[in-house]
């Protein structure tokens, strides 16, 4: 072993190589004074070569400018040349092939290579012919361009090479003195700390009272890398004495450490020392790492900290230090000062710290915490330490968190929650008064309102009872007040003692006593009777008076009423100017009359009332597909170019027609854009020959047998003259109906084989009439699909987004463009917002926030969507209303066990009646989630069993949630909270009759929800046959796994090929491709996208699949394989074309393999993009009827 060991005086040219490399430091300097010199006569570094070395060379290289010169046959004058063709220092690494790289452009006819530390020629090439001993023994060869190639590099090649050559255009030769080195890359390509205690992102910290030793060390490498220590401040680094080392026990690698020690000055709480590096070779390593030193303190001992009261879902902002020039941490501790938790680091940097953002924190530009919703559980000391390398300081705040009770007063015992009441009491009794969900606790106290009241409170029990984080004070006491002359009094309850200046709680009661009352009421007793008397006489008088006018009224109208009768009979019924009679076009009138109602109050944000909009401010197409046929039992599916070929005669091939799209894909949207093009006459709708469209919203019809009393009872007007015989009369005389039936799958009936809409649909009515039924793809009617055009509408593409926010949100395309880049900055949101109810809220909660947070998972954003629902509300409100609004926000625990029993039973029910879903939530809660807009309401039948014709049918009002995933949110607050607390094998009970397939979102948030339980849900998943890529979505809605949920990805989509194949359940193909994206947007290698008889076209942007899911664009994908198995439609030239393009968009892009394809007969090579064949793109390997070689396009 040999050591060498210096102190850090030492220039860092004299620790570029250890003791036994082959150069030593003179060699060193020498080669830095030549490489200047460039092109020159060969030079002799190591003083050990003799003068017949010296000889010999120049004896060689007279050789080579005689052979020279006699191939040219002229002579000429050495031609100066500006830039060298050989690079004068090279590295080469051992065990490798290597390249000493020159780069003779213009042609030669004569090179030599020369090894001078060893002093012989290694190779001569001449007019294409090698030779020289170096290359027969195959140790060296020559690349076409001179360049001297060695096939394995050892260290015996470090040495200082010439190269001469001969040029056809020169007669005298011009050599190259290179200088060759050989390196080996440590296995870690960083200087590694010993002394890290942990990492916070990538800054390793350490903690220490005043004194520290810190040691950096570098192992495995060549050359020795020379390091030190320098501590760091804003301005500039200062070198710190270092003990520096290095030592080899093979003479090939080196181990280099460097020490020193570190003290802190008293001013001073952080400081930044960094390990550099120093002559480190072509990015061999990184050149630096760093050391974030804590000085341990004891807060309390140096400082008091500030008291920082935050109410409940508030903001919090805790200051600190212009962080611009400063070292900065943030910590939190819990009540005991133990187990800090590290939140931030920034490190001198004002726009780059190490992270913005942890858990529901954010680190501001001036340094502050600040967190949008503040919670119980984020109570705690906060400490920010600043410093900037040259003093520091430390900031401290207690943070509580404050909790109003609910209601926001006092409740006194008999006055029913009010604020102020009356009570009618003994002169001796009790009263008790109560606090409900205050949070921190408080005292409480009786006392007279007015000081001179004779009343004696005593016996007084005071009880504190906490429930959760919040607490439940009450106070009873006995009370006297039997010497007074007063049948009331005023007394107060009130908030007393440690806390009370936090909450302004007061309520006051009047006691009305009983004896006083009897002796005043005795006295007035025959007064009210004359009263009383008086009125009843009057009452009396004016009765008689209307009913003998009432008499003489209707005596005189029964002849005119008669007469009016005999001449309406008498009158035909008129036909207008277009065939439509009188009634016809009253019917008409009102059908466009509330259908008016219905598509000019479409409400893009739900919990913002008043702002709806006519349906065609906002509608945009998605994308629409039309089933062409089967296939080996596979829905084959083409594009529909506009909604409109969905009602087109000629685009059909049945008068039935099944629209089917997931919730929230714009069904009823679509329904409601088709309404307005016909009453609006729209002149390029087909709708305008429509003579008449009937709409019913199939979720009202539950126990309604008949079409027209459906129609009666639900389009037109309660008080139209138009009977249900006359529906049937005026639809059976009309040349043209179209009839709109919305959410066959919400449809209460749809078992039955007694109603209208089961015979309609199995063309036992309405034959001649166009039907179109809308349902979610999973309920699709088995019995009638066959029979049925089919539609399907596969959500939000790129171009749709767009259009939505530049017609529906704002009009610039800056703004668009901003709202864009927003989603793009939330890849997790990208399936989420494919669903067009999703990017509409997203896109408008975007455009009216200013400071939108970027989240991490598909649970962050539904709890920031859900909180808009509620503050939107909120913010509308009195203050002393602001507090029992926010109690039934986050106590919903009763509304969490409804949806869990909706969704896990085998029928799933998702519609309540109102009055009892009210009386099981309460009042306050059911109104309050009513007026925000989470539970809808609609009006429907309810047809009893009874004889009794006036209650036989009857209206009642139905209760849905907005959105069956909000549905979900619900639920899987029920999920959390029950696996949170019980073990694995309660598992299986719990969600046994959860279908994952369905309820995808619902187990990824009660994986966000909470953690535990989300561990047991993933654990679960990951048992399940097919939904590994599912439960490694559902890790990353536990945001603190982010990387192990990138490792995760990286392991699914770099390793091995990523299949999407045509088995896939929906949510098996929606899981890769949201993974697939989530590696594009961290730029993380996709080896190998594999499409398995899925691809179904390219529309210009995006791989269509058969299922209706889109494939956006990959930037990290390396190769893409198709394989059809000979299914499907022939691909054109112009998809091939798409194809390639679409994998260019990727850098890293190498090959496209169609395999089993119908292809087009050629390909024009024009048409073959020329980025393609500049990247050397290769192209298929085995195409069925088309044979092509493994070649680049």
């Amino acid at each position: 072993m040999s050591i060498k060991s210096t102190e850090f005086s030492a220039k860092p040219s004299e620790r570029r190589f250890g003791s036994n490399s082959k150069f030593t430091k003179q060699t060193y300097h020498n080669r830095n004074s030549c490489t200047s010199r460039g092109i020159k006569n060969i030079k002799v570094f190591d003083h050990s070569l003799s003068q017949t070395c010296r000889f010999i060379v120049m004896a060689f290289r007279f050789v080579v400018a005689v052979l020279a010169a006699v191939v040219f046959h002229r002579g000429s004058t050495e031609i100066p040349i500006a830039v060298p063709e050989c690079s004068l220092i090279q590295y080469l690494d051992i065990g490798k092939s290597g390249l000493i790289q020159c780069s003779f452009n213009e042609s030669f006819d004569v090179v030599t290579w020369y090894n001078v530390n060893e002093r012989r020629p290694i190779l001569l090439y001449h007019d294409g012919v090698k030779s020289g001993e170096g290359y027969t023994s195959g140790e060296f060869d020559i690349h076409a361009n001179g360049s001297l190639v060695i096939e394995t590099v050892a260290v015996e090649h470090e040495a200082v090479y010439t190269v001469t050559r001969a040029m056809s255009s020169a007669v005298s030769a011009v050599s190259y003195d290179i200088s060759v080195y050989t390196t080996v890359t440590p296995a870690t390509t960083i200087p590694v700390i010993d002394q890290c205690s942990y990492k916070f992102g990538n800054v390793c910290m350490k903690s220490t009272l005043n004194q520290i030793e810190v040691t950096c060390a570098i192992r495995g490498s060549r050359p020795a890398i020379y390091l030190s220590w320098n501590r760091r401040t804003h301005e500039r680094d200062f070198i710190l004495p270092s003990n520096y080392m290095n030592f080899t026990n093979n003479n090939i690698t080196y181990t280099s450490r460097v020490t020193t020690k570190f003290s802190f000055e008293e001013s001073t709480f952080l400081t930044l020392l960094v390990c550099q590096a120093f002559s480190v070779p072509l990015n061999l390593m990184k050149e630096e790492n760093i050391i974030l030193i804590e000085r341990q303190i004891d807060y309390n001992s140096i400082l008091t900290p500030d008291k920082k009261n935050v109410k409940i879902h508030s903001r919090m902002a805790l200051s600190c230090n212009d962080r611009v020039l400063n070292l900065i941490t943030w910590k939190r501790y819990n009540d005991r000062q133990t187990d800090a938790e590290t939140m931030f680091v920034s490190i001198f940097q004002s726009s780059n710290p190490i992270q913005m953002t942890y858990k529901d924190y954010k680190l501001e530009v001036d340094g502050s915490l600040s967190l949008k919703n503040t919670l119980v559980e984020h109570e705690g000391l906060y400490a920010c330490t600043h410093d900037n390398g040259v003093g520091g300081g430390i900031k401290l705040h207690n943070v509580s968190v404050i909790v109003d009770p609910m209601p926001a007063f006092p409740v006194v015992d008999g006055c029913n929650h009010q604020q102020y009441c009356v009570l009618e009491k003994e002169p001796r009794d009790a009263l008790t008064c109560s606090v409900l969900g205050i949070r921190p606790e408080v005292s409480l106290e009786w006392r007279a309102f007015r000081q001179e009241t004779p009343i004696v409170f005593t016996q007084h029990e005071l009880k504190v009872t906490q429930k959760g984080d919040v607490y439940d004070v009450s106070l009873t006491v006995n009370y006297d007040i039997t010497v007074t002359d007063q049948n009331k009094h005023t007394v107060e309850c009130r908030a007393v003692g440690k806390n009370s200046e936090l909450f302004s709680l007061s309520t006051k009661v009047d006691l009305l006593f009983n004896n006083v009352l009897l002796r005043e009421r005795d006295s007035n007793i025959s007064t009210i009777a004359i009263i009383v008397g008086a009125l009843l006489t009057n009452i009396v008088i004016i009765a008689v008076v209307l009913v003998f006018t009432c008499r003489k009224r209707i005596a005189r109208r029964r002849p005119i009423e008669m007469l009016n009768n005999d001449i309406a009979e008498t009158i035909p019924m008129v036909k207008s100017d277009k065939g439509y009679s009188e009634k016809d076009e009253r019917f008409i009138k009102q059908l466009k009359a509330k259908y008016e109602i219905l598509y000019d109050s479409v409400q893009p944000i739900p919990y913002i009332k008043d702002m709806m909009y006519c349906v065609d401010k906002v509608f945009v197409e998605g994308g629409i597909d039309i089933m062409t046929g089967i296939s080996e039992r596979k829905l084959l599916w083409d594009k529909l170019g506009s909604y409109q070929e969905v009602v087109k005669g000629n685009c059909l091939k049945t008068k039935r027609q099944i629209i089917e799209g997931e919730p929230g894909y714009g069904k009823s949207t679509l329904t409601l854009q088709l309404l307005y093009d016909w009453c609006k006459s729209i002149p390029t709708s087909p709708l305008k020959e429509v003579d008449v469209i009937i709409y019913l919203r199939l979720r009202q019809l539950g126990g309604v047998y008949s079409i027209f009393s459906a129609i009666r009872r639900f389009i037109l007007p309660r008080d139209s003259d138009i009977s249900e015989e006359d529906i049937k009369e005026i639809l059976s005389h009309m040349t043209s109906v179209l009839v709109l039936l919305d959410g066959f799958d919400e449809y209460p009936d749809q078992e039955s084989t007694e109603t209208d809409i089961y015979h309609i649909l199995k063309k036992n009515m309405f034959q001649g009439f166009n039907v179109i039924l809308t349902t979610r793809p999973s309920c699709v009617p088995n019995d009638f699909a066959p029979h049925s055009d089919r539609v399907r509408l596969t959500g939000f593409g790129e171009e749709a987004r767009r259009k939505y926010v530049q017609k529906a949100v704002v009009g610039t395309n800056g703004a668009v463009d901003r709202i864009i880049r927003k989603l793009e900055e939330n890849p997790v949101l990208g399936d989420l917002c494919q669903v067009p109810l999703f990017f509409v809220l997203f896109a408008h909660m975007t455009y009216e926030d200013e400071y939108y947070l970027t989240f991490n998972s598909v649970t962050s954003f539904f709890r920031y969507m859900i909180c808009c629902f509620h503050s939107h509300m909120k913010n509308k409100m009195k203050d002393e209303n602001v507090r029992k609004f926010e109690l039934l926000e986050h106590e919903h625990q009763v509304l969490d066990k409804v949806a869990f029993q909706a969704l896990s039973g085998n029928n799933p029910k998702l519609v309540w009646n109102r009055e009892q879903l009210r009386n099981q939530l309460g009042h306050e809660f059911y109104d309050q989630y009513l007026r925000i807009g989470i539970f809808v309401e609609e009006e429907v039948l309810n047809i009893a069993d009874t004889t009794n014709a006036p209650k036989h049918i009857q209206y009642e009002t139905e209760v849905h949630f907005y959105h069956k995933t909000v549905c979900e949110w619900y639920a899987a607050h029920y999920v959390a909270e029950e696996l949170s607390g019980r073990n694995t094998v309660c598992i299986g009970k719990i969600l046994k009759n959860l279908d994952h397939l369905d309820l995808q979102y619902l187990y990824r948030f009660a994986c966000g929800l909470n953690k535990i339980a989300g561990e047991k849900i993933i654990q679960y998943l990951q048992q399940k046959k097919g939904s590994k890529k599912f439960s490694i979505l559902c890790r990353l809605e536990q945001e603190d796994n982010t990387v192990r949920f990138l490792k995760s990805v990286s392991d699914l989509v770099s390793s091995e090929e990523t299949y999407i194949r045509e088995d896939d359940s929906e949510l098996l193909q929606r899981s890769t491709i949201q993974i697939l994206d989530v590696a594009s947007k961290n730029q993380i290698q996709i080896t190998n996208l594999y499409l398995i008889s899925t691809f179904s076209g390219f529309d210009g942007k995006d791989i269509r699949l058969q299922s209706g899911l889109s494939l956006s664009s990959l930037s990290s994908v390396e190769k893409i394989s198709i394989n059809q198995n000979g299914k499907g439609n022939p691909l054109s030239e112009e998809e091939v074309i798409g194809l390639i393009k679409y994998g260019i968009k990727s850098p890293i892009f190498k090959e496209l393999w169609l395999h089993n394809c119908k292809l087009p007969s050629s390909i024009q090579p024009n048409t073959i993009p020329e980025e393609a064949r500049l990247r050397n793109i290769k192209g298929p390997v085995y195409i069925c009827n088309i044979t092509h070689s493994n070649n680049s396009f």
